[in-house]
């Protein structure tokens, strides 16, 4: 069925849910700090004000959207972002007008049939971000939104925000003016009627426009697979409920992006380690499809459903608790991008190994993946390969994989080479570092020489962002410069060995500032005291020392790696 209605007339008398299938919020609001200005939500105002200015003589399009018939209730199939930020926008609207007047009798009317009537609400977002768009949006009864857990929780505070600051200097004429326009805007609406029709609309619809996660394609193929016509119906609803409970699980890990790890990342782990195979990462969505046709599907929805359960909860507990109890998993979890190495240690974790046999395996994986992105001239998924396929239940053995680790240091051949200690020494000497990567260097350089001294390290379990990264001598001279003439500080002055770890909490020069007026400040770590000691006993900083202390940090670090 199709039919031509305004945007009003679709919303009264009903109810609109996003179902628990669909994909979350997902628009982006302009940043000020990172200068996107051209977002979909500073597009969608952009539209409504530039047909608003145009005096146009037929109404606004909102274009098309497919909805799942139930009653009164409408489930959305396509649209639901453009309907999300309608609501969003047409609340922070009603909310400016108030400020400025009471609402008209037609306004109120307008508000409830488009918004609220009483308790009931118009528009439902998903289950994991209705409440904060009832208390923030909609009622806005709560404006404290710091402990939100879910990215697109903090989408619809971003665009609700942005909306009520770009309205609030408007005038009455031009709320009034705008409400007309939105609630009068027309829209073709398609409706089904059978769940399963409504999920395979969702697939199609959404190879266009903005691509959805494969995460939320995998949730939708589950669903539509459990719900179609043949099963019986408490079977359906049990294992519907827990997809809908493992997807949750995922969306409330949002808070891994800070580490690289993003809802599709846990898709493609959980994948790797059901099929063994790393290499399903080219293509892990039509792995998903062709796994859903040779096994009896639901069966493997049931199965991996559970798996993809238990990566979230191996997740939660490494980057959290273990990573504090741990100081090699803490060191791992410290570089970030780590994915390479999670389907290992999700394995470890299924297998019941011991936190310490976790933590042994955490460095040995670490030592590659820092090589690998270093060097990076190899592919992991392709050398690891095999080994992490013989990695199994009734061959739960870490050894294979830490031997393959240690030759891959030493190996010559062209393929295993890439990753070996003549590449990596090569590299360091002449590496002009990536800050994140640097830092993560002189940590482990520090708590190296801690060790040395003091027989411990008092930043063992320091977080990378306490510290502060400072070229000793300034990198960039000039003729005018007094290491103008001095060829070697040129060569070395973007290497380790003219860099130093400071904490964010010491009080050190930082800057262009001269080595000399530094040095007194060089007081807080063992790196800070090394270079005193140094250019005490040399008179001064220069290119020789900063090859000397170079050669150093990269000795260290090999060993250590």
């Amino acid at each position: 069925m199709h039919a031509l209605t305004t945007l009003r007339a679709l919303m009264s008398d009903k109810e609109i849910h996003v179902p628990s299938y669909q994909r979350a919020y997902s628009w982006d609001t302009p940043i000020k700090k990172y200068g996107n200005d051209h977002t979909q939500t500073d597009e969608f105002l952009t539209d409504l004000e530039t047909y608003s200015n145009a005096r146009q003589h037929t109404p606004y399009h909102f274009g098309t959207f497919l909805f799942e018939k139930n009653g009164q209730v409408l489930k959305v199939i396509d649209g639901q972002q453009r309907l999300t930020t309608i609501v969003m926008f047409l609340s922070a609207l009603f909310s400016r007008l108030e400020s400025i007047r009471t609402w008209s009798e037609a306004e109120k009317a307008c508000y409830g049939d488009m918004l609220r009537q009483g308790e009931l609400i118009r528009f439902s977002t998903v289950d994991r971000d209705q409440q904060i768009f009832i208390d923030y949006v909609i009622k806005q009864s709560n404006c404290d939104h710091t402990r939100l857990e879910t990215e697109s929780a903090w989408r619809i505070v971003r665009a609700f925000d942005y909306f009520k600051q770009q309205l609030a200097d408007k005038s009455e004429a031009y709320l009034v003016k705008m409400l007309s326009v939105v609630s009068g805007a027309t829209c073709v609406v398609h409706l089904v009627h059978q769940k399963s029709d409504a999920m395979q609309m969702f697939i199609l619809q959404n190879a266009r426009g903005k691509p959805p996660l494969n995460v939320e394609l995998v949730k939708t193929l589950f669903m539509h697979h459990v719900n179609t016509p043949g099963s019986a119906s408490d079977e359906q609803d049990a294992l519907s409920e827990k997809v809908r409970q493992c997807f949750e699980k995922i969306h409330h890990l949002s808070w891994l992006a800070e580490y690289g790890t993003s809802a599709d990342d846990i898709l493609l782990i959980a994948l790797q380690v059901y099929t063994h195979a790393l290499w399903v990462c080219l293509d892990p969505l039509a792995q998903v499809k062709r796994l859903l046709h040779k096994d009896r599907s639901n069966d493997f929805v049931a199965n991996f459903s559970g798996l993809l359960s238990s990566t979230c909860d191996l997740l939660e507990n490494f980057f959290g608790e273990w990573s504090f109890q741990n100081a090699d998993i803490h060191s791992l979890v410290s570089l970030g991008d780590i994915n390479m190495a999670l389907p290992f240690v999700l394995k470890a974790y299924l297998y019941g190994l011991p936190l310490a046999e976790i933590g042994q395996l955490s460095r040995a994986l670490e030592s590659i993946i820092l090589r690998d992105k270093l060097i990076g001239e190899g592919d992991l998924h392709v050398v690891l390969g095999d080994v992490f396929s013989r990695f199994t239940k009734a061959d739960n053995d870490l050894s294979p994989i830490i031997t393959q680790i240690d030759w891959m240091k030493t190996a010559d051949h062209s393929l295993f080479g890439s990753w070996s200690n003549s590449k990596l020494h090569e590299l360091l000497q002449h590496w002009s570092p990536d800050e994140h990567l640097a830092t993560f260097l002189l940590w482990k350089y520090e708590m190296l020489l801690e060790q040395q001294i003091n027989g411990s390290s008092r930043h063992l379990w320091a977080k990378l962002g306490e510290f502060e990264l400072d070229y000793i001598g300034h990198p960039c001279i000039t003729e005018q410069d007094d290491y103008a003439h001095d060829s070697e500080y040129v060569v070395r002055g973007t290497t380790l060995g003219n860099m130093m770890l400071c904490s964010k909490s010491d009080r050190c020069e930082l800057g262009k500032t001269p080595v000399a007026q530094k040095l007194p400040g060089y007081i807080h770590n063992e790196q800070q005291k090394e270079v005193k000691r140094l250019v005490a006993e040399n008179a001064a900083w220069s290119g020789a020392l900063m090859g000397q202390r170079n050669d150093t940090i990269i000795t260290h670090i090999i060993s250590a790696l």
